[in-house]
């Protein structure tokens, strides 16, 4: 059955993007780190509008 979650008895996909994979954050951190990444693009998106 292929929605069962038996990894062992079925095929699992994974594509290429799984090689991209450093690290596994929390939820918070995950969040806190979006946060500021958007923040960082919108500093940037400011200055650029300003010129």
């Amino acid at each position: 059955m292929p929605c069962s979650g038996d990894a062992q008895g079925g095929v699992v996909a994974a594509g290429q993007v799984v090689g991209l994979i450093d690290d596994i954050p929390t939820c918070a951190d995950l969040i806190e780190r979006m946060v500021a990444e958007c923040r960082a693009q919108l500093r940037t998106a400011s200055r650029w509008a300003a010129a």
